[in-house]
């Protein structure tokens, strides 16, 4: 800060307002001028290029062509050196054709080229280095000659590298970039606003949508209708809970006579005791499930003659019980025998299973049943496509979100970038 500035104060600099439009069409105008300026600059030192490369091939032939293995001299060094020449001048054509200028006049091609040249030149010439060194034992004027060619392109590299360094060029360069980069994020925000407005409209049409079912809905459950079919609900409620109770009063009085009936089972099963297939089948239902074995002994006379069977069996000494539990057990066994399984159990049983299986058809027919079902079904999917959306929009607000900070980000760094080129401060309107 010079002695004016510390005792006035430095002047600040304008702060202008630009459009992006108009900010791009300052950054190209900017970009015009100076690359007419370093095309004439630039051109000339490319034509030194382009004259230097095809010189440094015709040194790099006749090198090439240079049999040191044959004339006089220490003849295993002669040997190394011919091998390492031999690498060296395959690595040089190549280096060489990598440095193969662009051969069309635009400005843009040749500043990509001048960019990267000289790294390229630098870090393949350092790779064979060694080779270098080993063949400029022997051929060490050749290798002189050749250096000179390489020194040449390498300095011209620089000298052009120093002229767009010195022009600003990257600065308008980076400039466009960060422009281009902001107008991305912009638009990226523009098409998740979109998204998110779409989603909105969805979330509140299927919330009008599911709203309008839910009154369906609860409209038909206070109805005449809905009363009937609440009646008809408790009544087949009913006769489940009287079908169980008779369910639970067979297996407690078959309970009763379990052990020696499994033991009847395993009589049967070793084969010392023969029952026919049927009988055998029963046999296993009613110590498992007996009201499936009561749907296929319907009258209970399958179930007297095991009854009877085992108890013969206990008598008989083919079922071993000790004395207290036998007395206990034939007694169980001979109540059951004479208790009327039929009436008491399989024919009530078998009734309720008939009333059961008529009003499931008739809730099954009954229109009003499957409309509301229906519409619950429909309520039920019209949910999980609101749960998407919404899941769905949160997603696209967090994006949103992260793009709204990289648009600040991004325009922070556009209009730092403009600032740099154009000498005052300046705010994009974005």
């Amino acid at each position: 800060m010079g002695f004016l500035d510390k005792l006035f104060g430095k002047r600040e600099k304008e702060t202008k307002v630009m459009e992006l439009a108009e900010a791009e069409e300052l950054i190209q105008n900017k970009k015009m001028e100076i690359s007419k300026k370093l095309e004439r600059e630039v051109f000339g030192k490319f034509s030194e290029i382009k004259h230097l490369i095809p010189e440094a091939r015709r040194e790099l032939d006749a090198f090439s062509k240079r049999d040191i293995e044959a004339e006089e001299g220490h003849k295993r060094l002669r040997k190394i050196v011919t091998t390492s020449k031999k690498s060296m001048v395959n690595q040089m054509n190549s280096l060489l054709s990598k440095l193969q200028p662009p051969e069309e006049r635009d400005f843009e091609a040749i500043r990509k080229y001048c960019l990267n040249a000289n790294s390229i030149l630098e870090r393949e010439v350092a790779s064979f280095g060694k080779n270098i060194q080993i063949s400029g034992l022997v051929l060490k004027d050749e290798i002189k000659n050749l250096g000179n060619y390489i020194r040449e392109l390498g300095k011209t590299f620089k000298e052009i590298q120093a002229m767009f360094n010195k022009s600003g060029f990257d600065d308008f360069e980076n400039a466009s970039e960060k422009i281009d980069e902001l107008k991305k994020s912009l638009n990226d925000e523009e098409a998740l606003a979109s998204d998110r407005e779409q989603l909105e409209k969805t979330i509140k049409e299927i919330g009008k949508s599911a709203g309008e079912k839910e009154r369906e809905i609860e409209e038909m459950k206070i109805s005449s209708e809905a009363k009937g079919l609440e009646e008809t609900r408790a009544k087949l409620s009913g006769l489940v809970n009287e079908r169980k109770a008779l369910k639970e009063k067979l297996i407690n009085l078959l309970a009763s006579v379990d052990r020696p009936m499994k033991k009847f089972q395993s009589l049967v099963e070793s084969g010392r005791f023969v029952l026919n297939e049927k009988e055998k089948n029963l046999l296993n239902q009613y110590l498992s499930n007996p009201l499936l074995a009561e749907k296929q002994d319907v009258r209970g006379e399958v179930l007297k003659s095991l009854l009877i069977n085992v108890e013969k069996c206990v008598n008989d000494g083919g079922i071993v019980l000790k004395d207290k539990e036998r007395g206990k057990r034939l007694g169980a066994l001979q109540r059951l025998i004479e208790y009327d399984f039929y009436s008491e159990i399989f024919w009530k049983s078998n009734e309720l299973a008939s009333e059961l299986n008529s009003l499931e058809k008739e809730m099954d027919a009954n229109a009003f049943q499957s409309r509301i079902s229906s519409l619950e079904r429909n309520l039920k999917e019209i949910n999980a496509k609101a749960d998407d959306a919404k899941s769905e929009a949160e997603s696209v607000e967090k994006k949103l979100n992260m793009i709204k900070d990289s648009v600040g980000e991004n325009k922070s760094a556009a209009e730092n970038s403009i600032s740099k080129i154009s000498g005052n401060k300046v705010l994009l309107k974005a």
